[in-house]
């Protein structure tokens, strides 16, 4: 294979990773949006709340088990993961995803399907994209909603 075909192969995965990463991303944000504005300022405080202590786990586990990503990610997408996101186990961006798929289950049901869609393509593009072994997404799966269930649970329970 050509330097110049490897070179265009790569650009186009980083070109992929943003338009992918950016559109899921952009959805999640709208979904977010508008339960957030649906909930009262009590349950949207808690709901931030239960997604910074998954993030918190995230990072801790990340630190503990210090697994490096994919050999996939080109030197110029490395840049990107400075600190503790150099690390791929667990995904962040799925765990982040089933746990806001959890909560969304117990507090807002009616955007469920949408949410879980949502989670399936963030958890499918971060494979399709090599940022993450299928062992850190798998991970970021279980982790994630089990965080998510916990907090409806703490909260009084799914709706």
């Amino acid at each position: 294979m050509s330097s110049t075909s490897s070179h265009r192969r790569r650009s186009l995965r980083v070109t992929l990773d943003g338009y992918i990463s950016g559109s899921i991303f952009f959805l999640w944000v709208a979904l977010a949006g508008y339960a957030l504005l649906s909930a009262d300022l009590g349950e949207a405080a808690y709901l931030c709340a239960v997604m910074l202590c998954s993030f918190a786990v995230n990072t801790l586990l990340k630190l503990a088990f210090k697994k490096e990503r994919p050999n996939e990610i080109d030197a110029k997408s490395r840049k990107f993961y400075l600190g503790v996101q150099r690390y791929s186990f667990p995904s962040a961006h799925v765990q982040l995803a089933f746990t806001a798929l959890a909560l969304i289950q117990g507090f807002f049901p009616s955007l469920f399907e949408k949410a879980l869609l949502l989670a399936i393509a963030t958890f499918l593009s971060r494979l399709y994209l090599g940022r993450h072994w299928l062992s850190d997404v798998i991970a970021g799966v279980a982790l994630g909603y089990v965080i998510g269930y916990a907090g409806v649970m703490l909260w009084g329970g799914m709706s």
